[in-house]
C-alpha cells in the first residue's frame, strides 16, 4: 500500500482534532469523493469509509490498525446504529491506496478555509512520507496551513529541479480570501512580486529565517510606483496631499 495517501488524510484531518469540529460538515464536504473500488465485491458503502475515516482521524486515530479498532471498539454501538459495520484496516488500506490524492486534497482544503476565521496562514514545504516521483527522490509538496487549527488549506507539488518560489502565488490563489490576513514564509520568499501579489490580495508577508521574524515592509506599504526620474519609489513613502 502506498503511505503517501494515507498521509496525506492524516495531515488534512489531525490538526481538526483539537478545535470544534462538526464530523458531518466534514464528510459533506468530501462527497463529491468518487468511489474508488470496483463495484463487484464491495462489501462497505464508500460514504461509511469517509465516517470511520474521518471520525476515527478526529478521535486521535493515527494508523490503519488504530482506525479500524477504533470502529470496532470504540464507536461500535454507534456506528451500528447508523448500520455501519466494522472493516478491517486492510480494506481501510485499499481504500486509501485508491483515493483520488488531488481532489481529496482540494476538498478539505475548501472546507478548512471556511471552518475557523482565518488570521493567519503558513507557508511550509515537506517532503511526503512514502512517495517519490519519477526520478527517484521523494516528492516535495508547499502547503498553506492555517496557523490556529494546523490544518492544511492547500498545497502544491514542487518540481523535482525547482523551488518554491514560482509557485508562491499559485498556492494562494486557492483560498478565497486573504483580506487581513498574514501570510508567514521562510526568507527565500521576500520576494518584490510576493509582497506585490500579497497587497494586491490585500495580505502582508512575514518572513522569517535563522529565527529572526521579519515583517516585509514592501508588502506592508505596497508596490513601488516609477517617479518621473526614472528610480523606483514605495507608494507608502510619498507624502499625502496636505501634509
Amino acid at each position: 500500500m502506498s503511505s503517501s495517501h494515507f498521509a496525506l488524510f492524516i495531515d488534512e484531518f489531525a490538526p481538526l482534532g483539537a478545535v470544534q469540529v462538526d464530523p458531518g460538515k466534514v464528510l459533506a464536504a468530501l462527497c463529491e469523493l468518487p468511489d474508488p473500488r470496483k463495484k463487484r465485491g464491495v462489501r462497505h458503502r464508500f460514504p461509511h469509509l469517509l465516517v470511520i475515516m474521518v471520525c476515527s482521524i478526529l478521535a486521535g486515530a493515527t494508523t490503519l490498525v488504530e482506525m479500524a479498532e477504533w470502529a470496532a471498539d470504540t464507536a461500535r454501538d454507534q456506528l451500528a446504529i447508523l448500520g455501519i459495520g466494522s472493516p478491517h484496516a486492510t480494506t481501510l488500506g485499499r481504500v486509501f491506496e485508491r483515493l483520488d490524492a488531488d481532489m481529496l486534497d482540494r476538498l478539505a482544503g475548501a472546507w478548512a478555509q471556511g471552518a475557523t476565521p482565518l488570521v493567519a496562514v503558513a507557508i511550509d514545504g515537506k517532503e511526503v512520507r512514502g512517495a517519490k516521483n519519477g526520478g527517484g527522490t521523494r516528492v516535495h509538496l508547499m502547503a498553506a496551513i492555517d496557523h490556529g487549527t494546523g490544518a492544511v488549506l492547500g498545497q502544491v507539488s514542487v518540481a523535482e529541479k525547482s523551488n518554491e518560489i514560482p509557485y508562491f502565488s499559485t498556492l494562494l490563489d486557492g483560498i478565497t480570501d486573504l483580506t487581513g490576513v498574514v501570510v508567514s514564509a521562510d526568507a527565500l520568499h521576500t520576494q518584490r512580486k510576493h509582497a506585490e501579489y500579497l497587497h494586491g490580495r490585500g495580505s502582508l508577508l512575514c518572513a522569517h529565517g535563522e529565527g529572526k521574524p521579519a515583517w516585509s515592509a514592501q508588502a506592508m506599504r505596497g508596490p513601488a510606483v516609477e517617479t518621473s526620474q526614472g528610480r523606483e519609489q514605495d507608494r507608502g513613502d510619498r507624502q499625502r496631499p496636505g501634509h
